[in-house]
């Protein structure tokens, strides 16, 4: 077996490193309100989605009837203003996300300034003083009620997608899990992962 380079080994150091730095930023973050955050966003992300999708919907009816009126018993999942609404409220969720992040980044990177680790192993100490990691891989009701509502989301949502643009969607909400639950981000996709196959297959 070859030997492993010097280079390799710094590169393979340097990745683990900035993976490292990147959970704590991300635990900090979540600790200051950004899973509450998350959740919202998520929400407004799923009206936006709906509103454009009626939206879609009425650009296809003009354009079989260009005369066509609106009909005010037939209401659409979203309205108009309410979709804008969203999308507002979408785009001050994402600043309040930058700005949250990057504080939570400021603080590690006071941290490494000031401690200066000079390995990995202080690295870690240095990093789980700011926030330790949850060692606990069972997911809460609370958190399983989020992946669950997942599961339904995507159980509506794939069988109208393009086989190819599908496994798109659930990397998609595997990252949004990843984002709200980083320290047992292992077990909640896979459990989005079961239970969607699962409902697919049902």
């Amino acid at each position: 077996m070859k030997p492993e380079s010097n280079l390799s080994g710094r590169v393979r150091e340097y990745c683990e490193r900035v993976h490292l730095i990147n959970e704590a930023v991300t635990r900090i973050y979540l600790k200051l309100g950004g899973q509450a955050l998350e959740r919202s966003l998520a929400a407004c992300e799923r009206t936006v989605a709906v509103a454009l999708r009626c939206r879609e919907s009425e650009a296809r009816l003009l354009a079989q009837n260009p005369d066509a009126r609106y009909d005010p018993k037939a209401r659409p999942l979203v309205s108009v203003s309410a979709g804008l609404a969203a999308a507002r409220e979408l785009y001050r969720y994402l600043r309040e996300r930058e700005a949250l992040r990057s504080q939570a980044r400021a603080q590690v990177d006071a941290a490494l300034e000031t401690l200066q680790p000079a390995g990995m192993a202080e690295l870690k100490e240095v990093l789980n003083s700011l926030c330790p990691p949850d060692a606990d891989e069972t997911l809460a009701d609370e958190e399983r009620e989020l992946v669950e509502q997942e599961v339904r989301l995507l159980g509506a949502e794939l069988p109208e997608l393009e086989p190819a643009k599908r496994q798109a969607r659930v990397e998609q909400s595997a990252l949004l899990l990843r984002s709200l639950m980083p320290a047992r981000a292992r077990g909640a996709e896979e459990l989005l992962r079961n239970r969607l196959q699962a409902a697919l297959a049902a």
